[in-house]
């Protein structure tokens, strides 16, 4: 009797994971929307992991997208250009976005670039995160939406340079 009900349960933590995939940014530059522009083939979505290597430039400019954790690797760039890039729930982790790269907010349009939380998000890496008017960039939008208990930490080295608005309790270490 206790084999039966154990298999059920293992059954579905394995189809909860299933769903999740690390998706690598494959070209040299382009759009994230583009599901050729990512290995494996498709695009990130709200239960995967994106990472940008080295010498690659990803831009988040066609349409708004989402994740569930960001790596932007040395020498990497995530340019996040008048949308959206959200970072999913998860009721059992703080997300993570680790920029040893750089991402930059621009804003091409009247639309202010935001990166969205709907969780406790950490914010970390020897990279930097820019919108700086100098830099023909910025302003931009660091957003946490949903529950009033989430956290949004940023860790130190990250650099965030530039004209950002923050709305989120916020921990800075």
């Amino acid at each position: 009797m206790k084999r039966a009900s154990i298999i059920p349960l293992v059954l579905t933590m394995t189809a909860v994971t299933a769903y999740a995939t690390d998706f690598t940014f494959a070209v040299t530059a382009g759009d994230w929307s583009q599901t050729e522009n990512w290995s494996p083939a498709g695009r990130p979505g709200s239960g995967d992991t994106a990472t940008i290597l080295n010498g690659q430039t990803c831009r988040v400019e066609n349409s708004n997208e989402a994740a569930f954790a960001v790596t932007v690797n040395s020498g990497g760039v995530l340019a996040i250009k008048g949308k959206d890039l959200s970072i999913a729930y998860s009721a059992s982790n703080t997300q993570r976005v680790t920029v040893n790269g750089r991402i930059e907010f621009s804003k091409p349009s009247s639309v202010t670039p935001r990166l969205v939380v709907n969780s406790s998000v950490k914010l970390g890496g020897n990279g930097s995160l820019q919108a700086s008017l100098f830099d023909s960039l910025g302003p931009a939008i660091i957003e946490v939406v949903g529950n009033h208990d989430y956290r949004l930490t940023v860790e130190s080295p990250l650099l965030v340079r530039g004209s950002f608005s923050i709305t989120s309790p916020c921990i800075l270490y």
